[in-house]
């Protein structure tokens, strides 16, 4: 696999499996990953994780829909 350098990616439901998993492989081939879930403590998580490899997550916006 190419890597993805200079590429922003979207996760959707990023908080576990299929999604965490893209995530996480994203970021280990460069990509500046934006990550989003329903479930905030697990998308830390995530997030610490993406980070941790070197990843940029970008300035963070929380928001909560009732």
């Amino acid at each position: 696999m190419e890597r993805l350098d200079r590429t922003v990616a979207l996760v959707t439901g990023a908080s576990s499996g299929i999604g965490a998993a893209t995530a996480v492989a994203l970021a280990q081939q460069g990509a500046a990953v934006a990550l989003v879930a329903r479930r905030r403590n697990r998308l830390e998580a995530v997030a610490r994780r993406v980070l941790e490899l070197g990843a940029c997550l970008g300035n963070r916006l929380l928001a909560r829909w009732s």
